[in-house]
């Protein structure tokens, strides 16, 4: 590498830092406001969850809307710790924690997904319990096709720029939601529903120590 290169090598990885340092500063605001709030805000969800995952946990992260703190909440420091799309497609995460505990058998496997991207393929918990693979899933439940949302948002105020329609969605939220623990019950799988914040670091220890593939479906703020 030329020394002209490796300035430029430099430059990068230091704007890349104050970006990274800015991001996390914003994500901690963001945290510290809504800390109380319900339904649980996903900052708070994903901060419980980073103090009680395993530090060799390898994630698949189908979380869509949730994504900005997922990544405020961990360091994705070491390769192989996280897998993800490109290109916005959802609902492959409940095949692809399967896929991952097979190459990864010594180690916790969790599959963090949406309850919209959980439904398309959810018939991945009966492989799961037929197969005895312990994965452990764990529904960002926001009610809601949010990420539909966000963008309906962009198409109505950025392109028919009609500040009007803003906030209308048509078949966007689930009336009934998603009971995802009752249906990984009915699959033989462990579900559980959470609530309260408290709740769920002991629920993913205990889904974890169990060996078992289990389900914890946590219901979060879909606020757009």
């Amino acid at each position: 590498m030329t020394g002209q290169a490796k300035e430029a090598s430099k430059l990068r990885s230091d704007r890349l830092a104050v970006e990274k340092k800015v991001s996390k500063e914003a994500w901690q605001r963001r945290l510290n406001d809504r800390w109380d709030h319900r339904p649980m805000p996903v900052e708070r969800m994903m901060a419980e969850l980073a103090q009680v995952l395993p530090k060799e946990t390898v994630i698949a992260d189908d979380t869509i809307t949730s994504r900005d703190a997922l990544h405020g909440a961990f360091d994705f420091s070491e390769p192989g710790s996280i897998f993800s799309e490109r290109g916005g497609a959802i609902g492959w995460g409940m095949g692809s924690a399967l896929g991952l505990k097979l190459a990864f058998p010594d180690r916790p496997v969790v599959g963090l997904l949406g309850d919209g991207s959980a439904m398309m393929t959810v018939q991945g918990l009966w492989t799961a319990a037929n197969e005895n693979l312990p994965v452990l899933y764990i529904i960002c439940n926001n009610r809601s096709y949010r990420i539909l949302k966000l963008n309906m948002n962009i198409y109505q105020t950025e392109l028919l720029e009609r500040e009007t329609l803003a906030g209308q969605y048509i078949g966007m939220d689930f009336a009934q939601p998603f009971n995802i623990a009752g249906i990984a019950n009915a699959m033989g799988v462990y579900g559980q529903s959470i609530e309260d914040p408290a709740e769920l670091g002991p629920a993913v220890q205990a889904a974890l120590a169990s060996g078992k593939p289990a389900v914890l479906d946590v219901v979060i703020d879909g606020a757009v």
